[in-house]
């Protein structure tokens, strides 16, 4: 496994706890900036916006 796959491991359980924090609501947009300000993370926003259907997470809308 590369250091890339290992570092997206960290980085989408990362990004799963955010999304499970806005109950599915926060999609790239708002985590990617989360990540930076509140946890230290610097990652281009194409590649958050990669993991996410990795994940198999979808945001941006809520259910009502």
């Amino acid at each position: 496994m590369s250091s890339r796959e290992r570092a997206d491991i960290g980085l989408t359980s990362k990004i799963d706890e955010i999304h499970r924090r806005s109950k599915g609501a926060d999609g790239a947009p708002m985590i990617h900036p989360e990540l930076a300000d509140d946890h230290g993370i610097r990652v281009g926003c194409k590649r958050v916006l990669q993991l996410i259907p990795a994940a198999q997470l979808c945001g941006g809308t809520l259910q009502r």
